[in-house]
């Protein structure tokens, strides 16, 4: 049976045509921000980057019209980050959250986000020439040509990490957990220290909201090399002690979140199902007993 669905959310739509479960045609399109060519300036490049986030590629791996859904939905809210970035100072978002068009809690993270990634990019641009040596300590052949390069590593990985989870066989998207790991980590980050039990709870959850455990090496060398670096240099330790505010901040919204009656949904080969889903070794899917949504 033929059957076609298309979906807008802001700022990118998707079509999606598909033939009973098979994978069907996708057609796509987006408001492009910015330019990547030869006179384009920083700004203008890096929205242009953001905007074509996640990767075209992945759209090979949409099965689902929900896959086909999440994927607009990520997409529209990178190019509102593009948007808002070649925007600044001017607050672009402020007139659609006075109008009711998105939430405070949707205009608070979209604006945390630009905030982060110009402190992260600020402190790659001025500081490449330092960052690369410690880089280089890990790799003498750096797969990165300039500081640009690398900051897009970094945040093209974090934007395709975010949709891969779904492709899993079995996602959960759990608030409670996202909830969970927020409180720990504000613990952490306010000097306390983590008990063996909350160690042994934040592994846990890490594991159901990053099952394939996919970490950034080149990031997590970024923060060694940063630490290294903060020894002596002030403007260093100004972006880490940023980094984790921001980052506290960035949690604090995970948990208001939870607290604001987020359900919970597990992804089952790129199909979304409301609750706590399992699936028998037979492959019958069963609903938990514990559906825990805040």
């Amino acid at each position: 049976m033929y059957e076609s669905v298309t979906f807008q959310d802001g700022y990118c739509s998707i079509k999606y045509d598909y033939l009973s479960e098979k994978r069907g045609h996708i057609e796509i399109s987006w408001d492009s921000v910015g330019c990547d060519d030869l006179s384009a300036s920083y700004a203008q490049n890096v929205a242009f980057f953001f905007c074509n986030l996640p990767d075209s590629e992945l759209i090979m791996d949409i099965t689902t019209v929900d896959l086909a859904r999440l994927f607009v939905n990520l997409k529209n809210d990178n190019i509102c980050i593009a948007k808002c970035l070649l925007s600044l100072p001017k607050d672009i978002l402020r007139a659609e959250l006075e109008a009711g068009l998105i939430s405070q809690q949707y205009y608070d993270a979209i604006y945390l986000s630009v905030v982060e990634y110009l402190t992260l990019w600020n402190i790659i641009f001025k500081k490449w020439d330092y960052i690369k040596v410690g880089l280089k300590v890990f790799d003498k052949k750096l797969p990165f040509k300039t500081s640009l390069d690398f900051f897009k590593h970094i945040v093209a990985w974090e934007a395709n990490s975010q949709f891969s989870n779904y492709l899993e066989k079995r996602y959960e998207d759990n608030p409670k957990v996202l909830k969970d790991i927020a409180t720990l980590l504000r613990k952490e980050y306010r000097g306390e220290t983590l008990t063996q039990k909350d160690i042994s709870q934040l592994g846990k959850s890490v594991r159901i909201a990053n099952p394939s455990l996919m970490l950034n090496k080149w990031e997590d060398r970024f923060r060694l090399v940063c630490l290294a670096l903060a020894e002596r240099d002030s403007d260093v330790r100004a972006f880490l002690a940023l980094d984790a505010e921001l980052t506290d901040r960035q949690c604090a919204l995970m948990q208001n979140e939870a607290c604001q009656g987020a359900k919970t949904y597990t992804w089952i080969e790129g199909w979304k199902l409301e609750g706590i889903i399992h699936r028998t070794a037979q492959g019958k899917l069963y609903r938990s007993r514990i559906n825990k949504n805040s």
